[in-house]
């Protein structure tokens, strides 16, 4: 809002928003011409978004990352949009094959403790989310164990200043392709999400950047439909208790379905 209204951008007509919390109607703003790295785009139609408490000026959609490659470096602290390309196998090199779902990707060989799920990758969560299927699988696996693990209550809010609520759930286990994993944390929220990709009918999670920033540097390649995991020694690391004070920058979550970037 505060960047369409410094840049007097031409008003458009409203236009329908899905956040993680449900839909909405938003009003919408021309950009005459958009540049992120060497992409250009002209006349491009973007939602405003009342952003508030975080430090940024819009929202790239997946609709901007269709055929490209977005690389995400945590060590370095870099984010580039470039071309989609072939990753070559190395040591310390995980690539994970996906399909694409409503422009998001989706891990095609993933399991939880031994039960096969859907794992879309959501480089705007900042939490690890899990459908109601998965939440019971795993309090079903508590009680099976009698180790009954504590589900704080978490408190989140998108960049749109919408705030809910979940529970924190711990995955003893979780395997992306050649990538295993433990004791990793996820929440499950009442939201749209999971509805919107038509993920509800068996165990699915929505993989954030908490769990993503534990790499050196995590690729998803939307025009090859891959997702490539670079781990390092040296990978700076976030405590699963981090995640229950953590907020939540909606990103191509809160830009997506049908919907482009936003301003």
């Amino acid at each position: 809002l505060a960047l369409a209204t410094r840049l007097a951008l031409t008003p458009g007509p409203p236009t329908r928003v899905q956040t993680i919390t449900g839909a909405r109607m938003r009003p919408s703003v021309t950009i005459e011409r958009l540049e992120v790295g060497a992409r250009k785009r002209r006349s491009v139609r973007a939602p405003v978004m009342p952003i508030v408490g975080f430090q940024v000026d819009g929202v790239l959609g997946v609709d901007w990352l269709k055929g490209q490659r977005l690389t995400l470096g945590f060590k370095d602290q870099k984010m580039e949009v470039s071309r989609s390309r072939s990753d070559r196998a190395a040591e310390g090199r995980v690539i994970v094959p996906a399909s694409r779902r409503m422009g998001q990707l989706t891990i095609i060989d993933a399991e939880a403790s031994g039960q096969k799920i859907r794992a879309l990758v959501d480089s705007g969560a900042q939490m690890t989310f899990c459908n109601v299927r998965m939440r019971d699988a795993i309090i079903a696996a508590e009680r099976r164990t009698a180790l009954t693990d504590e589900h704080p209550l978490v408190g989140m809010e998108t960049l749109a200043g919408e705030v809910f609520h979940g529970r924190q759930y711990m995955l003893p286990f979780l395997r992306l392709g050649g990538l295993h994993l433990g004791n990793v944390p996820v929440v499950h929220a009442e939201t749209a999400v999971f509805h919107l990709w038509d993920l509800n009918d068996g165990p699915a999670i929505l993989l954030g950047m908490d769990l993503l920033r534990q790499f050196h540097t995590v690729a998803l390649d939307y025009g090859r439909s891959a997702v490539s995991f670079d781990i390092s020694p040296d990978a700076p690391r976030v405590p699963a208790s981090a995640a229950s004070s953590a907020r939540m920058r909606i990103h191509s979550t809160a830009a997506l379905s049908r919907k482009n970037t936003s301003a």
